[in-house]
């Protein structure tokens, strides 16, 4: 893996540890703040995990942006909600409780897409069914590929060639 991805994990694995604390220290909304950081946490080993693996460059650039995006939104709600008295801070805010459902979805997606591009880079000795067509491991498609599907089935099938996971090597048959 290159320097590039390493950087490119770098930021996002330092906002969720940031959330994390955040949304421990905070004073109101409790319950909406240990919602963010179960799923910052998540994405937090997902990404060490990803640090570790040999990613596929042109679709790691991509979900690290919006994972990246999703962490500093839940940043910056956790950071309204650990600041300030809890009371005061509920009745004279523009009301961060709405913004909290959209950034656990947001949150979500960014685990889901992390999740989808581990899985496309990692290889899957056994993972071929037995007609020997290479398709019994369906891999699925990230969210963001709601706008461009055919781009990620391209990356899909570049990260197995890039992985040589869909390669068999024949073993010799005793005779």
């Amino acid at each position: 893996m290159g320097e590039g991805v390493k950087a490119m994990l770098a930021r996002p694995i330092q906002l969720a540890d940031e959330v994390a604390k955040q949304c421990g220290a905070a004073k109101c909304f409790r319950s909406e703040c240990a919602e963010l950081k179960a799923r910052a946490d998540k994405i937090a080993a997902l990404l060490r995990q990803a640090a570790r693996a040999d990613l596929y460059d042109r679709p790691a650039a991509r979900i690290m942006a919006g994972a990246a995006q999703a962490l500093a939104k839940a940043s910056s709600l956790a950071a309204r909600s650990a600041s300030g008295h809890p009371r005061l801070r509920r009745f004279f805010t523009l009301s961060p409780a709405a913004g909290f459902p959209r950034t656990v979805a947001l949150l979500d997606t960014a685990l889901e897409d992390v999740a989808w591009l581990l899985r496309i880079s990692s290889p899957h000795p056994g993972a071929d069914d037995e007609d020997g067509d290479g398709d019994g491991d369906l891999r699925g498609l990230p969210n963001i590929a709601q706008n461009e599907p055919i781009l990620f089935l391209i990356w899909d099938h570049v990260a197995r060639l890039h992985t040589a996971a869909s390669l068999r090597v024949p073993t010799p048959q005793p005779t």
